[in-house]
C-alpha cells in the first residue's frame, strides 16, 4: 500500500488490485466477501471479487488497522 503514500485511503480488492482515493463512498457489503486472503500476511484481508477492503493512511503513511 506505499504506493498510496500521500492519500486518505488505500484499498485492495482481488488479492493483488490496489487503488487509492482520497473521498469514501460507502456502500455496506457483507464482510464475508472479502474472503481473499493478502499473500504477504494472510491474517489480513485482501478483497475479494469485486469487493475492496478499505484502510485509511494517517499523516506518516502508516496504515490504520481494524
Amino acid at each position: 500500500m506505499a504506493a498510496c503514500h500521500g492519500y486518505r485511503y488505500a484499498g485492495m480488492e482481488f488479492t493483488y488490485e490496489c487503488f487509492c482515493g482520497n473521498e469514501l463512498h460507502e456502500i455496506p457489503v457483507d464482510p464475508n466477501e472479502c474472503d481473499h486472503k493478502c499473500p504477504g500476511d494472510e491474517s489480513q484481508d485482501c478483497g475479494g471479487a469485486w469487493r475492496i477492503n478499505i484502510r485509511e493512511i494517517n499523516s506518516t503513511g502508516n496504515i490504520y488497522t481494524d
